[in-house]
């Protein structure tokens, strides 16, 4: 059982180098030049021993030694030359079409992460997507570094010098080879354990690298709490994880290669003694001891040659097997589901725009959804958005609004119900063109590196700055802008993280009035403003809003009492619904949510 499980295992693991073919087929013409250079090296590997065998027997008997050496050493000079050459061209025509590959599989894999469902990363630690598309992929480029694909070369160099050694003298061919059986059935032991090991060491990297971004991430709070040392320690374990990792596979590859070099040093001793054996049988100075001389010389450049692809061969498995890992992490990655790639069946219609709407725009059919594994978020929800209305969507947390609007722009697919946008369910559009028709502004932006003007303009195919600047003064935050060192082209780091959460909102809600989109959703979009940057935005809300359907979650009740409507959310159902003077009138639970804010 266990010697059928291992070709199995075998199969299974290099199955997943199988996706590099799409990228390999792209640079078929640098891996065939790079291979039409290995007979080529084989030729001149398998003809130096001979020539050496040559000269020597030519020196030995006497026979116009130095017309035929010159020649010898003529041939022996031209194949080293056309060796170095064709080495230099293989390895060169090797590694460029490896990191064209890579390259073009990084490309694709970030393309696959952009298309991922919301979901996906929310179970999925950052750090282990970062392994993928950097760690992992740089282990496959070492395939084609290392000449692992390749491979095939050294075994075919391997296979012509048994054939020339046959040819020259069996008998010591087979004495040469008589380590080879028992080296095979130690090697195969080694490399099954081998290939756990090199899974492993992806597996804790991965970990190591998890470990490193959620204490970068939080590195403030880490701090705040005071359990750096605890948080050090974590990552010490992960660390030593790793190194104990590597450990075991430096174990192995000394192993694997010391195994061998002891089995080339025993078939050597197994020539040389063989051959002294016969010398001396032929007697001293005969001519059958004299052909022995040059024979036993080439034997051991040939045996020399022959194990050294073998323990090419071993380091190479070892790439492999490292590359093996990463693969079955990378397919692994490229098998997530990716809904946001998925075509939206043929359709000539085109999405509706305010302006052209007269029936509800947006509309919540017995809508019910729950996040993976867990309770429903929303139930037999129901409601409907006019054009050019103000929705106000209102509630305790985990009440579920912002779910709703995570639904409209279809970051999550629903369960059951129906999402219709004009009246048409939204699930038959394609992603790209719904999310097209809305702005959103979530309660904690994240912003691009780059300029302030390059975060706001960034969906925009046009960069008109006098625009921006027109926006920046309706909402009167020019001053502030213009108060910062660079003003619009101030630089912004990575994240934002150089602005505060207040000012992410602010530059975010600019980038949603800018992108002047007919359905304008704002999470929380004021909720870290100041007071007085807050009442500067609520005023211009109300004018520049006008024009569009707005949905607007929201905490703080004085912000919305402007709304058309206001529904106030109770564990995923609508409680009560109006507009706010018409709530407070119900003296509801809205009407003592808002007495206890003001009170506040």
């Amino acid at each position: 059982m266990k010697q059928d499980a291992q070709p199995k295992a075998v199969a299974h693991e290099t199955k997943h180098l199988r996706i590099l073919l799409p990228w390999i087929r792209g640079e078929a013409l640098r891996l065939c030049l790079a291979a039409a250079f290995a007979p080529l090296l084989i030729a001149m590997s398998l003809s130096q021993p001979y020539l050496i065998k040559r000269a020597i027997d030519a020196a030995l008997q006497k026979q116009t030694q130095t017309q035929t050496l010159s020649h010898v050493a003529l041939l022996y000079a031209l194949t080293l030359l056309v060796d170095f050459a064709a080495r230099v061209g293989q390895s060169y025509l090797l590694q460029s079409a490896g990191q064209n590959v890579v390259w073009s599989l990084r490309e694709r894999l970030f393309q696959h992460l952009q298309n991922l469902r919301v979901a996906y990363f929310e179970r999925t630690p950052l750090g282990s997507t970062t392994t993928r598309l950097t760690n992992d992929v740089e282990a496959l480029s070492e395939v084609f570094a290392s000449g692992a694909v390749l491979a095939l070369a050294d075994i075919a160099l391997a296979l012509g010098i048994v054939g020339f050694m046959l040819w020259i003298d069996w008998k010591l061919t087979l004495v040469a080879f008589a380590v080879f059986p028992p080296l095979m059935w130690i090697m195969r032991g080694l490399r099954a354990r081998a290939r756990l090991v090199f899974r492993a060491i992806r597996q804790h990297l991965s970990e190591l690298n998890i470990s490193l971004a959620e204490q970068l991430q939080g590195l403030a709070i880490i701090r705040s709490l005071g359990v750096v040392e605890r948080c050090l320690a974590d990552y010490r374990d992960a660390n030593r994880a790793y190194r104990d990792a590597n450990h075991r596979a430096i174990r192995y590859d000394a192993l694997l290669y010391s195994i061998v070099e002891s089995f080339a040093l025993f078939s050597l001793a197994g020539v040389l003694l063989y051959a002294a054996a016969r010398a001396q049988r032929a007697g001293l100075g005969s001519a059958a001891y004299l052909a022995y001389i040059g024979t036993t010389v080439a034997f051991y450049e040939y045996v020399q040659r022959f194990f050294a692809p073998i323990r090419d061969l071993s380091q190479k498995y070892t790439i492999l097997q490292s590359s093996m890992a990463a693969a079955e992490r990378v397919w692994d990655f490229l098998a997530q589901d990716e809904p946001d790639a998925a075509a939206a069946p043929a359709s000539s219609f085109s999405l509706p725009t305010a302006s052209t709407q007269t029936s509800a725009l947006l509309s919540f059919e017995h809508v019910s959804f729950a996040y993976e594994r867990g309770d429903r978020v929303l139930d037999d929800l129901s409601f409907r958005v006019r054009e050019r209305e103000m929705l106000a969507l209102v509630g305790a947390t985990g009440s579920g609004k912002s779910t709703v609007l995570s639904l409209m722009l279809r970051l999550y697919e629903i369960q059951e119900g129906r999402i219709a946008l004009s009246e048409r369910d939204i699930r038959s559009y394609p992603r790209h063109d719904l999310r097209g028709h809305f702005a959103y502004v979530p309660q904690d932006p994240v912003l691009l590196s780059g300029t302030i003007l390059d975060n706001i303009v960034a969906a925009s195919p046009e960069r008109d700055r006098n625009r921006v600047e027109s926006l920046l003064r309706r909402i009167d935050a020019w001053d502030w802008i213009a108060s910062r060192p660079g003003g619009l082209e101030a630089r912004v780091g990575e994240r934002g993280l150089n602005f505060s959460v207040g000012e992410r909102q602010l530059i975010a809600f600019v980038r949603a009035l800018y992108q002047d989109r007919p359905i304008l959703l704002l999470d929380e979009a004021t909720s870290s403003m100041d007071s007085e940057t807050e009442a500067r935005v609520q005023r211009a809300m109300e004018s520049l809003i006008r024009s569009r359907t707005c949905v607007v979650v929201a905490h703080r009740l004085s912000t919305i009492r402007h709304a058309d409507r206001i529904l106030l959310f109770q564990r995923g159902r609508i409680l009560e619904q109006g507009s706010h003077d018409e709530l407070l009138t119900q003296n509801g639970a809205y009407a003592r949510l808002y007495a206890q804010q003001v009170e506040l």
